[in-house]
């Protein structure tokens, strides 16, 4: 992952040498890795019946990229309520 960070990193930096760019690539690779199947995987190894709502945020004060990450990162969520209330919560 590391790599590939800082592999986006530079490539964000030729084609588009701005802070926003790079957040954009660095956000669309963490969410690509927590929506890895391993992930959900080793989640119910370490707690057993446990299923948080996973998602990336950042600290440039827009919400928007949260909540979308939230949208992505739990689609087959069992408690659709418990999303719901952490969109309402970060997206506010």
């Amino acid at each position: 992952m590391s790599d590939a960070l800082a592999h986006a990193h530079d490539a964000a930096l030729d084609a588009a040498p701005d802070a926003g760019q790079w957040r954009r690539v660095g956000r669309a690779l963490l969410v690509d890795a927590l929506g890895d199947a391993r992930v959900r995987a080793r989640l119910a190894e370490v707690a057993p019946g446990s299923h948080p709502v996973l998602f990336v945020t950042d600290t440039d004060g827009a919400m928007a990229p949260t909540v979308a990450s939230i949208d992505a990162l739990n689609r087959d969520h069992p408690d659709p309520d418990l999303v719901a209330a952490a969109r309402a919560h970060l997206g506010a």
